[in-house]
This record gives C-alpha cells, structure tokens and sequence, in this order.
C-alpha cells in the first residue's frame, strides 16, 4: 500500500528539508521530497523526522 507521509522538518543527509514528504510502499521507504502546495492522500504526521541510509543502502525513517 502506497503512503506519503508530511512532516514539518525532515532530517535528510543533505540537510534539513522544511516541510518534507515520506514515500513508502509496504512500509518500506521509495523516496522524499518537498512538498510543494497542496497533495491529495498526504498523511499529515508534523513534527520531525530522520531518513537515514543503513548498512544494505535502504532508506529508513525514524520519527521523533
């Protein structure tokens, strides 16, 4: 199941993105991005959130 996840900073290896989405498919995480306006079936979650790449290059989220 598809899902994208907004939170109000998103903590990425590239810095901290402010207002950053979460795309996941069956819990795993596919990508991110900045929001930019208004998207339709966005999960609003707010507060601050990490991507980080782990050892087998997978993105994983941890929310704060």
């Amino acid at each position: 199941m598809e899902r994208h996840l907004a939170y109000n900073e998103l903590i990425t290896s590239n810095g901290i993105v402010k207002i950053g989405v979460v795309d996941m498919e069956d819990n795993i995480v596919t990508g991110w991005h900045k929001m930019d306006g208004e998207e339709p079936f966005t999960e609003w979650r707010g507060g601050i959130a990490t991507l980080m790449i782990g050892d087998d290059g997978t993105l994983t989220l941890s929310e704060e």
